[in-house]
């Protein structure tokens, strides 16, 4: 994983299954887990709540900041998946005042920490769909 201000790289050895169209990675498709005793212990552990999900979760999470989709690169030895935060988030990161698009009245959190939450939990289940594949 490599970390830059503005985007993220995720980086995973390993391959997706000849039946998937990379280029059709956020719609609707079968998902068998590569080694299903690794994805059985996320399973328990509650880290994932099923497989099959996870890029359907990262396009809904994406739609509700008004991020771009990580744009997803299966080539070579292994996947890199490009995330590109929500032009809020490097907004607040840039420290441009944007309070005018906050409603703190009905807010029951910090919107900042929303964003970044909203970001990691992204991450996140980018992550453990990674170790899946």
């Amino acid at each position: 994983m490599r970390v830059y201000e503005d985007k993220i790289y995720v980086f995973n050895v390993g391959e997706f299954p000849k039946t998937l169209d990379i280029s059709k990675i956020y719609e609707a498709h079968i998902s068998k887990p590569y080694n299903p005793k690794i994805a059985g212990t996320f399973f328990k552990a509650g880290f994932i709540e099923s497989w099959g999900r996870g890029f359907e979760k990262i396009k809904e999470k994406c739609e509700e900041s008004d991020a771009e989709l990580p744009i997803v690169n299966a080539k070579g030895d292994g996947i890199t998946i490009e995330i590109i935060p929500s032009k809020k988030y490097m907004e607040l990161l840039n420290g441009e005042d944007i309070q005018n698009e906050i409603d703190t009245e009905n807010d029951t959190e910090n919107d900042t920490e929303k964003l970044v939450f909203g970001f990691m939990s992204s991450i996140r289940t980018l992550f453990f769909t990674q170790l899946l594949i």
